[in-house]
């Protein structure tokens, strides 16, 4: 998946935190179905909101990254505001459904946090700063 990557100066620095961050964004999405329901609307909203970021990290950050230059910056700031959808939603239902998984899910939505700070000064260096 590096080689996606190609771009960055360490590519496979870069291509591990998109996968962490859509594994820890699966995670979540999966958490709140099992507290939730699969049907229920905050399911179907993180759910969305996983497969559209995961959709629009992977080209954003890649080599047709910079393809996107034009839109790059609009379409990372949409990536963003899924991401805080995510963190929004994760949070509401950890919050509002105690369950033994709720540790668990705290310490994702925690490496979600950290991930979505970690990626703004990424995507300000791939589409503002150039």
């Amino acid at each position: 998946m590096s080689e996606w990557f190609s771009t960055w100066n360490q590519p496979a620095a870069i291509a591990m935190v998109v996968g962490i961050k859509i594994a820890i964004n699966a995670y979540l999405t999966l958490m709140v179905s099992r507290a939730v329901g699969e049907r229920a609307l905050h399911t179907v909203v993180i759910g969305g909101a996983t497969v559209l970021s995961a959709v629009l990290a992977i080209p954003l950050l890649g080599k047709s990254g910079h393809l996107m230059s034009s839109l790059g910056n609009t379409v990372s700031n949409i990536e963003l505001l899924l991401q805080l959808s995510i963190l929004v939603v994760a949070g509401y239902v950890v919050y509002s459904r105690p369950s033994s998984r709720r540790i668990g899910t705290a310490l994702a939505l925690l490496g979600a946090v950290l991930l979505f700070l970690y990626f703004i000064p990424i995507y300000g260096e791939a589409f503002v700063a150039p």
